[in-house]
Parts: structure tokens; C-alpha cells; sequence
């Protein structure tokens, strides 16, 4: 069997196994807990997945890339890593907490100090990118693995025994905790519990701080652009809207994990053939987008029967902007096969800046259009978004690349013989 096909299949199993056994207990929690109960829970999550990028620092990046370089850096700036985060994440957290005492932000304060526990085991997480790093890939996927079993049966077992909004927030720490525990003895029995002089400590924290810094910035203004539209719709509408959106947007999204894979397998072929890539790059658009609209006809003609037998009546309204959310994904894979090709051709920085004007105009479109037309309005915000970011937010890069890539997409059928004698 081709070695593309080959992985490709390993590739898809992973993803089919792990996005459907969440998707079937997300949606079976819900199910118990209700559009406002879910609600609270996610308005905290993405409260938190705001702080994350900025107590990180943007180390798994330097983590990954000295690790790669020199292992022994690598690991010296795991172990510098931890008490930096953990410092950060205890500062950040307090503040975050006298800001939701002295507004009006709409939220349990036990919810988010449970997810806040579960924020902090997710940023103390570095070791992913050292294992990584190191080829020992197999040791996170293990561990990952192994949390979510835990979260999921944890989750079950509530739901059967009818328990109360708050304990929910205990597979959401299992989660992160598992794995961090895990990989935490990993790392101790490679580095022997090696001691760094105050010097190197030092040396390792400024660079983490400065070299760090933009990367964070860059993570914040990726989470900004995908989370704040549900942090507006919480505040400014209701925590029974933003359950209601967030069902819709998980079921908009379930199907990702097919396009992806696909596209993962068919660049690694794209990418290494240089004299054909451009027409490659419009290649894997056209297998991935007709893939999706079938995914997007399916959702826009029976999303009433969808929510009505997976969330259930209390997420009635989810079926309404179901299909535009879904529509906004088809878009989403547009954009990310397009990033790949900009980073193809080095275009780093163009992503980087592109990335920022994206969040603000997410920012304006969200706040706008959730003030003016509620859920409504925060799934258009997100269509519009992913319109603009996949077509003209990155045609101004290198003469116009993209939109000749996207102008060949039907008539690069042609390069599906291109492939076929690769196998």
C-alpha cells in the first residue's frame, strides 16, 4: 500500500476514534446539563483560553525548536519553564478574579476557579513539545489518551449519578492533570532531577521573556479571533444563548477531523513536489471543499432533525445558524490549506500580522452584530471572518499567490493523475 494512503488511514482512525467519543459525551453531558449549565461552563473556558497563551509565553514554540537544536537547552528550559508559568498563571488568575468581582461579568465563581485549576495543569504543560522534540511522540499521545478516558468516564459517571453543575468542572481538570502528571515523572526520570545554578536560571528566563513574548501576543490574538465572538454572546446576551451557539458550533465542527486528515496526507506529497505545488495547493482545496459542501448540504437540510436527536428540544434554536456555522467551516479549511501554502513560501510574518488584523476584525464584527442580532450575529461575525480570512486577507501575499491558487481550483482536477503515480 502507498505510504501516503497507508498513513493517512492510521491518521484518520486516531481522529474518527477521538473527535467521535467526545462528541458523543459532550453531547450526552449536554444533554443532562442544559443550554444555560453549559453555558456557564464554556463562557469559563474561553475565559481562561485567553490567559493560557499569556502564561505559556510562547514556550512550547522555544521549547520545541531548542529541543530540536540542542537537547540539553531543551531540557534546561523545560525545568526554567515551570516555575516561570506557574507564577504567571497565579498573577494572572488573581487578576482575573478581582475582575470578575468588581464587573459585571455574568459567571459561578466556583466554575471558573475549577477551570482555572484545569488552565493551570494545561500551561504547566511543557513537556509535550520536549518529547516531541525528542521523537517520543508516543509517550504524549499515550498520556493524552489516557486523560481522556479518565475526563470521559468521569463525565459519564456524573451524569448517572445526577450530580450538580459543579462537580463537572472535575473532568475538566482530569483532563489537563492526567496527562501533566504523567509526562511530569517522564521528564524527571530523563533529566535525574537535575539541579540549574542560579546563573543559567537567569539566562533562561530572560530568554523565555523575550523571545517568548511575541509568540504570545501572536497565540492571543489566534484565540481572540476563534473565541471572543462566545465570550461577547455570554456577556452581552446570556449564558443560555452562548449553550445553545456553542452546541451548534461543536456539531459545525465534528466533521473537521475528515478534511484535515485528508489535507495532511495529500500536502506531504504537495509540498515535496516542487515543479507542480501551486497546482497541488489547488488540488487538496478541491478534494477537501467538495468533501465539505456535501458535509454542509447534509447540516443545512436537517438541522432540525440533528439538534433534535443529538442536543435534544432544549437546543432547538442551535438548528438555526447550524448551517451558517457549518458554511463558516468549509471556509475555515480554506483558510488553513492557504496558511500551509503562505508558510510554504515563507510568508512567517505575513501570517503573523495577518492573524492580528483578523482578531481585531473579528473583535468589531462580533461586538457589532451580537449587540444588533444576538446569536444571530455572533455566527455571521464568524462567517464573515473566515470569508475574509481564507480569500482577501491573504491575497496581498507574494503577488497575489493565493488567488491564483484558488482561481485554479476547478481546473486542477488534472493534478489528480499527478498523484495516482506516486502510488
Amino acid at each position: 500500500m502507498n505510504i501516503f494512503v497507508s498513513n493517512g488511514l492510521w491518521l484518520l482512525g486516531e481522529k474518527v476514534l477521538n473527535v467521535l467519543g467526545g462528541l458523543v459525551i459532550t453531547i450526552y453531558t449536554a444533554r443532562y446539563l442544559g443550554p444555560e449549565n453549559m453555558g456557564s461552563i464554556n463562557l469559563a473556558l474561553v475565559i481562561i483560553s485567553l490567559l493560557t497563551p499569556l502564561a505559556q509565553l510562547g514556550s512550547l514554540n522555544l521549547i520545541y525548536d531548542q529541543t530540536s537544536k540542542s537537547h540539553n537547552k531543551g531540557l534546561k528550559l523545560v525545568i526554567v519553564s515551570q516555575s516561570l508559568i506557574f507564577k504567571l498563571s497565579v498573577i494572572l488568575s488573581l487578576i482575573l478574579l478581582a475582575i470578575v468581582e468588581v464587573t459585571s461579568i455574568e459567571i459561578d465563581r466556583y466554575i471558573l476557579l475549577g477551570i482555572l485549576i484545569s488552565g493551570l495543569f494545561g500551561a504547566l504543560d511543557t513537556f509535550k513539545p520536549y518529547f516531541d522534540a525528542t521523537l517520543q511522540s508516543k509517550k504524549t499521545a499515550i498520556s493524552a489518551q489516557i486523560g481522556l478516558i479518565v475526563s470521559h468516564t468521569s463525565r459519564l459517571i456524573l451524569v448517572l449519578m445526577s450530580k450538580s453543575l459543579i462537580f463537572f468542572v472535575i473532568p475538566y481538570i482530569l483532563q489537563k492533570a492526567v496527562p501533566f502528571i504523567i509526562r511530569k515523572n517522564q521528564f524527571k526520570k530523563e533529566c535525574s532531577e537535575r539541579k540549574l545554578k542560579k546563573k543559567e536560571i537567569e539566562k533562561y528566563k530572560n530568554f523565555l521573556v523575550c523571545s517568548g513574548l511575541p509568540l504570545a501576543l501572536s497565540a492571543l490574538s489566534v484565540v481572540i479571533y476563534l473565541k471572543i465572538n462566545q465570550l461577547f454572546l455570554g456577556n452581552l446576551v446570556g449564558l443560555k444563548e452562548l449553550g445553545v451557539y456553542s452546541a451548534a458550533a461543536t456539531l459545525s465542527q465534528g466533521w473537521l477531523f475528515l478534511p484535515t486528515a485528508i489535507m495532511t496526507v495529500l500536502l506531504g506529497k504537495v509540498i515535496n513536489n516542487k515543479k507542480s505545488r501551486k497546482e497541488g495547493f489547488s488540488f487538496v482545496i478541491l478534494v477537501c471543499v467538495s468533501i465539505s459542501i456535501m458535509i454542509l448540504i447534509l447540516m443545512s437540510f436537517n438541522s432540525d432533525l440533528i439538534i433534535k436527536y443529538s442536543y435534544g428540544d432544549d437546543f432547538k434554536d442551535a438548528a438555526s445558524i447550524l448551517p451558517i456555522l457549518t458554511l463558516a467551516s468549509v471556509f475555515s479549511i480554506i483558510g488553513l490549506i492557504s496558511s500551509r501554502a503562505i508558510i510554504t513560501y515563507s510568508g512567517y510574518r505575513y501570517l503573523l500580522k495577518k492573524t492580528l488584523v483578523t482578531a481585531m476584525l473579528n473583535c468589531f464584527l462580533s461586538y457589532y452584530l451580537i449587540l444588533k442580532f444576538g446569536m444571530l450575529g455572533a455566527s455571521y461575525a464568524i462567517l464573515i471572518t473566515e470569508i475574509v480570512s481564507a480569500t482577501f486577507f491573504n491575497y496581498c501575499f507574494n503577488n497575489f499567490l493565493i488567488l491564483r491558487i484558488h482561481i485554479k481550483i476547478i481546473s486542477s482536477i488534472k493534478y489528480l493523475s499527478n498523484f495516482r503515480a506516486g502510488i
